[in-house]
């Protein structure tokens, strides 16, 4: 239970040790849970129902590592991932991960100017991208980035552009492979993710490997089942569903369609979502649509809400009509993780924000409050 010191003013809880060794390496670990379940799906994808087993997720981000390897590719290189939830999209990302690249992943609705500004700071050797956002990924590419990256489609190839199936296909060594220890997990760069761009332009927030083998942001002891949220790997809640999915091997949902609540519903109730995540502002199309009195949400366990503040109003609401579901608020991800964030219990209305506007998200723990952020979590570093 959480514990309120009133002379530090400081909320502080439960130290729990992590489950996975944070001394590892991503790769390392991801390879070999992937190999303990083979035939267990791992990601399924609503819109065509293809079901992606850990054997098949682990082959595709082998090859992605390995073919890229024979392309020169080496850790601490650059990669840009402008993508929807695709099926290749996870395999992309572990396969660089495996190899020791460093992946930023950025939103591909982002116009040329957003684009650019990031990969004037990554300087990407290899961009990810779809064919709907090919050519102003690539225009952003080239004129941000000074020597030409290789650009690959999430789909088929063309005379503009790779196509990612390059680098499915078999290669030499995919049945041995074994992941390499890249160095030290605590100051070893995973992952560059953006930060909110609200006090000025987005810089780039710096995650090590141990910070995302412990930032298990839907991991709970009861909670087994799938995950599902509309957030692309470009939000810190896209990042730890993937992470989540993976180390835990649940099943995670996927889907191209940006959010809208018929879809909402429609996942939930067909896949016994678990775990879902929603920003604040999809609350009320939520809510005024037809299907929200009669929605069967008995799967779902815990509906994690954040992005902008969170009022208890909106917490109170929902937990009228789904009781058994516990709707979280979670705030400030991309810079600290989980740390500012209300995962441990706390009563409503405790604490206020300095205007006394009553958030649910301004309750603020210490790094040990929280069982998903240890103090191996430590943010890297700033791009910018």
């Amino acid at each position: 239970m959480a514990t309120y010191n009133a002379d530090a003013k400081l909320w502080t809880g439960p130290e729990l040790p992590g489950v996975f060794n944070p001394e590892a390496n991503l790769g390392q670990i991801y390879m070999n849970i992937l190999a303990r379940s083979p035939s267990k799906v791992i990601q399924i994808n609503a819109d065509t129902g293809y079901e992606m087993t850990c054997a098949e997720m682990k082959l595709r981000s082998v090859r992605v590592a390995l073919n890229l390897r024979k392309l020169g590719y080496r850790p601490g290189d650059l990669v840009t991932l402008a993508c929807i939830n695709t099926d290749n999209v996870v395999p992309v990302y572990v396969g660089c991960l495996t190899l020791g690249l460093v992946v930023n992943p950025l939103a591909p609705v982002f116009n040329k100017d957003d684009l650019a500004h990031m990969m004037r700071l990554t300087q990407s050797k290899v961009v990810f991208c779809d064919e709907n956002n090919r050519a102003v990924v690539q225009e952003a590419a080239y004129e941000a980035i000074h020597v030409k990256p290789r650009v690959y489609v999430m789909g088929a190839g063309s005379k503009s552009a790779l196509s990612v199936e390059d680098l499915l296909a078999s290669v030499e060594g995919e049945d041995n492979f074994e992941a390499p220890y890249l160095g030290d997990s605590k100051t070893t760069m995973a992952a560059i993710l953006c930060s909110s761009g609200t006090t000025g332009r987005p810089k780039g927030v710096c995650y090590s490997h141990s910070h995302l083998i412990e930032a298990e942001g839907f991991a709970e002891t009861l909670n087994a089942g799938p995950i599902f949220s509309f957030s692309q790997l470009f939000w810190l809640t896209g990042v730890l569903s993937v992470h989540t999915s993976l180390l835990c091997t649940r099943p995670r949902i996927i889907t191209t369609q940006s959010f809208n609540a018929d879809a909402f519903f429609s996942i939930i109730e067909n896949y016994k979502v678990e775990d879902t995540f929603t920003p604040p502002a999809c609350i009320e199309a939520i809510q005024n649509h037809p299907r929200y009195r009669k929605a069967n949400f008995s799967s779902l366990k815990r509906w994690t809400i954040g992005g902008a503040p969170v009022t208890t109003d909106i917490l109170a609401s929902l937990g009228k009509r789904f009781q058994g579901t516990d709707a979280k608020p979670i705030y400030g991800c991309s810079e600290v993780g989980l740390i500012v964030s209300s995962m441990l219990p706390f009563t409503m209305g405790s604490v206020k924000t300095a205007n006394g506007a009553n958030h649910a998200a301004s309750h603020y723990y210490s790094l040990k409050s929280v069982p998903y952020c240890r103090l191996s979590m430590t943010m890297i570093n700033y791009v910018h």
